[in-house]
C-alpha cells in the first residue's frame, strides 16, 4: 500500500489521487495529513507537499489542488521529453519539477471550459480553442502518460509495488439521429420531402424515396442488421444512442411513437446497450432531457442511464448538472466535433468533478476518440487518410491500456451518396481497433 502525505486534504486532492492511483494505476493507497504517521510508515510513500521529508518520493504542489472556486487562469505549456508540461514548481529537491497532479486535474476537470471563450456557430467549445489543440497535443492521452511517469518514479524507488492497470477495451457506439431516410416519416413529411426533391430536380432521390415507400427497396439508413452482424462477428459490446426529441431543423428524428421506432430500439438493444441522444434543442431547453429520457424508456421498456449530446453540444457544468437531475449516470459526449483526439487528455472513463460545487459527482464520463463526421465533414479527409489516422489514435489508446470509444451514425454506413466507400472504411477501422 502507498501512503500519501498532503498538508491539507481537499476534495480536489482526494479526487485526483483516486483517479491517478486507484483508477489508472490500480494501486491501493491512503492519504494522510499527519506528519508523524507519514514519518513512521515503513512502506512506499509519497509526499505531495512543500514540506521536506527524509524518506520517500516528494512532489511539490503548485497550488491548484488547494484552491476552491474558479479563477481566470490558463497554465503555460512547455515541452520536455516529448510531453507537454505545465504547473512548474521551483524546488530543487523534488522528484519532478512540474506538478503533474495539478496538470491531471486541470485537464480532466475541463477547467478551461469554465472560463470565458469563443463559441462556434452551435455554441460549442471547439478543439482549436483548447490548450491541447493550440499546442498540438490533442492526439496524445497526456493524463495517462503523466500518470505513467509518476508510476515509473514509484517503481524506481519501490520495485515491489504492484500496479493493476486497466486493460485495453474497444467500444463502438452509434448515434441514431434518424432511423430511416424515407420510410416511416408520415404523410406530411413524405409529401414535403418529395416536393423538395421535385423542385430541386433531385430525380434520383425522388425515385429512391418512392422505391422505399412502395416497399421495393430497403431504406438506405436501415443499416442496423449490418451493424449488429459485424459487432457479433468481432464479439464487441456496443451502445446505440437514440434521438427521440421533437422534430426540428437540427433534430431530424423519426416519430418516437411509431411502432417501427420501438422495433429498432429493441433490435439494437438485443445485442448492446441503449442510451439517449438528447436533442439539439435540449441544450437550450434542459427540461427536454427528462422528457426525451421518458420517451426512450417507454420504447425500451427499461431504465436509461447513458447519454451523448446531439451535435456534441456540451457546456460546463450545466449539461452534466442537467444529466444528473434527469437520472443520467454515464455520459459519452466528451470529445470534439471538429477534431479527433482526447478532449480531457485521458483515454479512460472518469468521474465528473464539478468546479461549481467543488465536488466529485456520481456521473461517469466516457470520452470518445474519433467520429465519422469529424473525419469526413470537418477534416474532409480521404478514406485512406481517415483509416490511417484512426489506426494511429487506436495505437495511442492501446499503449496506455485505455478504452477506445468511436462514434458512428447508421446513415454513414449506407455505402451510397456522400458516404460511398465509408462502409468498407468502417469495417477496416473496427477490425484494427478490435484486435
Amino acid at each position: 500500500m502507498l501512503l500519501i502525505f498532503s498538508d491539507r486534504i481537499t476534495p480536489r486532492i482526494r479526487y485526483t489521487m483516486n483517479l491517478t492511483f486507484r483508477d489508472l494505476l490500480g494501486l491501493s493507497f491512503v492519504i494522510t495529513d499527519n506528519t508523524e504517521d507519514f514519518n513512521a510508515y515503513q512502506g512506499p510513500k509519497l509526499a505531495y507537499s512543500s514540506t521536506h521529508f527524509v524518506e520517500g518520493i516528494r512532489m511539490a504542489p503548485a497550488g491548484l489542488l488547494h484552491e476552491s472556486g474558479i479563477r481566470n487562469q490558463l497554465p503555460e505549456i512547455k515541452w520536455k521529453d516529448d510531453l507537454p508540461r505545465c504547473f512548474p514548481v521551483k524546488d530543487p529537491e523534488v522528484t519532478l519539477s512540474y506538478d503533474l497532479f495539478s496538470a491531471i486535474f486541470f485537464f480532466v476537470s475541463r477547467y478551461e471550459e469554465y472560463l470565458d471563450h469563443p463559441k462556434d456557430v452551435h455554441g460549442r467549445f471547439s478543439a482549436r480553442e483548447s490548450l491541447a489543440g493550440r499546442h498540438g497535443f490533442l492526439e496524445k492521452p497526456v493524463v495517462n502518460l503523466w500518470t505513467r511517469e509518476i508510476r515509473d518514479h514509484l517503481k524506481a524507488v519501490y520495485p515491489a509495488l504492484v500496479f493493476k492497470e486497466p486493460s485495453y477495451r474497444f467500444l463502438p457506439t452509434y448515434d441514431i439521429d434518424t432511423s430511416f431516410s424515407y420510410a416511416h416519416k408520415g404523410i406530411l413529411r413524405t409529401a414535403a420531402g418529395s416536393f423538395r426533391d421535385l423542385v430541386n430536380g433531385k430525380w434520383e432521390n425522388l425515385n429512391e424515396r418512392w422505391q422505399v415507400i412502395s416497399g421495393r427497396s430497403k431504406d438506405p439508413f436501415d443499416t442496423f442488421d449490418f451493424i449488429l452482424r459485424k459487432n457479433q462477428e468481432l464479439g464487441l459490446d456496443t451502445i446505440s444512442f437514440f434521438l427521440v426529441g421533437d422534430h426540428g431543423k437540427n433534430d431530424p428524428s423519426n416519430s418516437f411513437s411509431s411502432p417501427t421506432m420501438k422495433s429498432v430500439v429493441s433490435k439494437m438493444h438485443s445485442s448492446g446497450a441503449v442510451g439517449l441522444h438528447p436533442s439539439y434543442a435540449s441544450a437550450d431547453e434542459p427540461r427536454r432531457v427528462k422528457v426525451e429520457k421518458d420517451r426512450l424508456e417507454y420504447l425500451l421498456e427499461g431504465t436509461v442511464t447513458k447519454a451523448r449530446q446531439h451535435f456534441i453540444r456540451l457546456s460546463f457544468p450545466d449539461t452534466y448538472e442537467h444529466y444528473i437531475n434527469a437520472g443520467i449516470r454515464e455520459d459519452y459526449s466528451m470529445g470534439f466535433a471538429d477534431q479527433p483526439g482526447f478532449r480531457a487528455g485521458i483515454a479512460n472513463p472518469f468521474r465528473f468533478f464539478n468546479l461549481r460545487t467543488d465536488q466529485e459527482s456520481e456521473l461517469t464520463i466516457y470520452p470518445f476518440v474519433f467520429m465519422d463526421v469529424t473525419l469526413k465533414n470537418y477534416l474532409k479527409l480521404s478514406i485512406p487518410a481517415s483509416i490511417a489516422l484512426c489506426a494511429s489514435l487506436t495505437e495511442q489508446v492501446k499503449a496506455v491500456n485505455g478504452t477506445l470509444i468511436s462514434v458512428w451514425h447508421n446513415e454513414s454506413l449506407c455505402d451510397m451518396g456522400e458516404w460511398q466507400g465509408w462502409k468498407n472504411a468502417y469495417e477496416s477501422i473496427i477490425q484494427t481497433a478490435s484486435k
